[in-house]
């Protein structure tokens, strides 16, 4: 598992790290990308559900427990295993057009800073309804920008992985 996908756990590790502590310093708190969920995204429609809620798993682990978390314990994972449960039974491998795993991949940051506020709002009561229009709209447009690189790129990596029957899905 860690050879076959070493890249992934390698993309994520960075992309969770990158998250809080280089775009905080740009002075884009509120709005920090949520690159780990077009990581985790391009993981589950390419492979098993069961690789993607390992991923899933790890990944808002990661993100909760990297400073500056913010906000309850678990609500990363939580976000990241909707998204990967709905990515994996929504857009199935392989695909018809190269686009729609970018196009869903692209989505992925929306879907999980959704799913977080919902979370937030239920769990604390915080109101997040003033800044939700500008987060949504810079997640779908960072999110689409992210997915356009880093689909191809992990389809690369990924294809001398799959055997013939489980070709991917990707070829740009």
């Amino acid at each position: 598992m860690i050879r076959k996908y070493g890249y992934v756990w390698l993309l994520i590790t960075i992309f969770a790290v990158i998250q809080p502590s280089i775009l905080l310093s740009l002075n884009m708190s509120i709005i920090v990308p949520d690159l780990v969920s077009v990581v985790i995204a391009a993981l589950a429609f390419t492979r098993s559900i069961r690789v993607g809620i390992g991923f899933a798993i790890y990944a808002g682990i990661l993100v909760d427990l990297i400073p500056p978390a913010t906000g309850i314990f678990g609500i990363s994972v939580v976000g990241y295993l909707i998204l990967a449960l709905l990515i994996n039974q929504t857009v199935q491998a392989p695909h018809q057009t190269t686009w729609l795993p970018v196009v869903a991949a692209g989505l992925a940051p929306a879907l999980v800073v959704t799913v977080r506020a919902i979370l937030v709002f239920l769990t604390s009561g915080t109101n997040l309804v003033d800044l939700y229009p500008n987060v949504l709209l810079w997640q779908l447009l960072v999110g689409v920008i992210a997915a356009t690189f880093t689909v191809p790129i992990m389809d690369r990596f990924d294809r001398p992985l799959v055997d013939g029957a489980n070709r991917l899905r990707v070829s740009l």
